[in-house]
């Protein structure tokens, strides 16, 4: 196996950030907090307190500046960029939609810095792990026999979209979003035809600054689950497009070709799947399932589905980490991915 072995506590985030509506400066930052400061007094007091919670959150550096990479941070400055912009009219500053995701959301931002560290890890391994990682890709992601991942049989969907319902409801509750309140937007018209070449199901970063819009993102999900049907119940698909918005750093802008953030994304996809087959069928977690058929490497070898989401269930719960992301960068999942996949 290829050992490798990165520092990420000491990464210049400067080199690799994604470029967007972040402040490039501390003096620029601060001002737009100070510039913005006079519009807090004309709002209700709820108001007030919501914006004086952003600026709680706003990390800082050992110098005392504001962290500029902290995702608390730039949401803190989309706060009051906006505050600014709009000069305090919360009718405007308000005017959110379905399934918009931007500073206000408890998502956004929650996997930015796990997500920026493999992106970062990735860049600067040497090619065989590159390599794996574009071969996962290719095996779980892109491949063109999408019934390989079928893991659930048509006359359990009915029951496997309740135990999915609940799994979103839980994903809402833990950041604090009522059950009945819609974090994604159902369409019926393809994202192809309105937002250009993207899938059926999409997390979308909307913002454009040339036409001064407002910073944020917005999920689309098909409301008839033409992708991939029989493959994953609806609620999946929200929380694989959800896991998304958790990916995204706030103020970013779209990233061309990048198949590194499917990953984790996927994989906590399969996890849950494979979750739902066994509450469906009084098996044990622990156990693994045999699907048929099999996802396959680059070498046409078959691989498990059931025995993949029990590695990374395990790795994930053992090691205590919050995302796919923290996993996939672990000895413990490269030397699985090389060695016993032989990606």
């Amino acid at each position: 196996m290829q050992t490798t072995r990165i520092n990420l506590s000491n990464i210049n985030r400067n080199s690799i950030y994604f470029k967007g509506y972040k402040p490039r400066t501390h003096k620029e930052f601060n001002d737009v907090l100070k510039m913005a400061e006079p519009y807090l007094e004309n709002l209700p007091k709820a108001e007030q307190e919501k914006y004086e919670t952003f600026k709680k959150k706003i990390h800082l550096t050992k110098e005392g500046e504001a962290n500029l990479h902290s995702t608390d941070t730039l949401k803190a400055y989309l706060a009051f960029k906006k505050l600014l912009k709009y000069k305090g009219n919360l009718n405007l500053i308000k005017s959110e939609k379905i399934g918009i995701h931007n500073e206000n959301s408890p998502f956004l931002g929650e996997y930015a810095k796990s997500y920026e560290d493999f992106y970062y890890f990735v860049s600067k391994s040497g090619s065989k792990i590159q390599k794996t990682y574009r071969n996962l890709y290719n095996a779980i992601y892109t491949s063109k026999k999408l019934e390989r991942f079928k893991m659930l049989e048509k006359c359990d969907f009915e029951e496997a979209f309740s135990i999915g319902r609940e799994m979103l409801d839980e994903e809402k509750k833990a950041h604090n979003i009522s059950p009945n309140q819609k974090v994604t937007k159902e369409t019926t018209i393809l994202p192809d035809a309105v937002y250009g070449r993207y899938s059926t199901n999409v997390c979308k970063i909307i913002a454009d600054d040339n036409a001064n819009t407002d910073w944020q993102s917005i999920i689309l999900v098909d409301k008839y689950s033409r992708m991939g049907p029989l493959l994953f119940p609806r609620p999946l698909i929200k929380l694989h497009e959800i896991y998304h918005v958790k990916q995204i750093k706030p103020g970013e802008i779209e990233k061309e070709d990048n198949y590194l953030q499917e990953l984790g994304a996927t994989i906590d996809t399969i996890v849950k799947n494979d979750e739902i087959y066994k509450k469906l069928n009084n098996i044990s977690q622990e156990t693994i399932v045999y699907y048929r058929p099999m996802a396959q490497n680059q070498r046409g070898k078959s691989f498990n589905l059931g025995e993949f989401a029990n590695i990374f269930r395990t790795i994930k719960t053992i090691k205590n980490l919050r995302s796919y992301e923290e996993v996939l960068i672990t000895p413990e999942a490269i030397r699985y991915l090389q060695n016993d996949l032989m990606l």
